[in-house]
């Protein structure tokens, strides 16, 4: 099923035509399987979309990290005790909105590293708000990394996107949630 180029016009077969010569060095590799199913990008995406990261990270062996510079955010994690990062979410493909058990590399600087920590993908829906986004609890830390890389690992999916009354409920999850995610990492 393999193709390349303009609206995937390219295929095996075009290659071989083009090689008639010998001229290039070509190498026709069997699909990959894992558990009875072919590796493909478009298994990836399906993963993805329904939060199946553990299977994703299987498939890939190794974990789906997504990577960008650190925003300044609104500041709301760290008036509700959970300082975070923000990356925004632009260019990628975006897994299942909700809370992931994730480490962070910061991949410069001062404080260059790896760090436990508790991903929250989506919409922000307690707040209203429409941008979708990645925000990071580093487990133990507490300085400014504004501005620097980072990549961040997603491990294990914990639970989808939730709309919570008030700040107090909100709170009360989050500290549910970091508490479950220092178990898994």
């Amino acid at each position: 099923s393999f193709r390349f180029g303009k609206n995937r016009a390219g295929s095996i077969e075009l290659l071989k035509k083009y090689n008639i010569e010998g001229k290039l060095d070509l190498t026709i590799a069997p699909s990959l399987k894992f558990e009875d199913q072919i590796v493909s990008s478009s298994l990836l995406r399906e993963k993805l979309k329904v939060g199946s990261i553990k299977e994703v990270n299987k498939l890939l062996n190794r974990y789906y990290n997504i990577v960008g510079v650190v925003q300044k955010g609104f500041q709301r994690g760290r008036d509700l005790g959970f300082p975070t990062i923000n990356l925004e979410i632009k260019d990628i493909l975006i897994p299942r909105y909700g809370v992931y058990a994730a480490f962070v590399e910061v991949l410069s600087g001062e404080y260059k590293g790896k760090y436990k920590g508790a991903a929250s993908i989506g919409l922000r829906p307690t707040y209203g708000n429409n941008d979708p986004n990645i925000e990071v609890y580093i487990f133990d830390f507490s300085d400014s990394l504004y501005e620097e890389n980072v990549s961040v690992s997603l491990v294990d999916f914990l639970r989808p996107e939730i709309k919570f009354d008030n700040e107090l409920e909100l709170i009360e999850q989050m500290k549910q949630d970091c508490s479950e995610i220092l178990k898994i990492l």
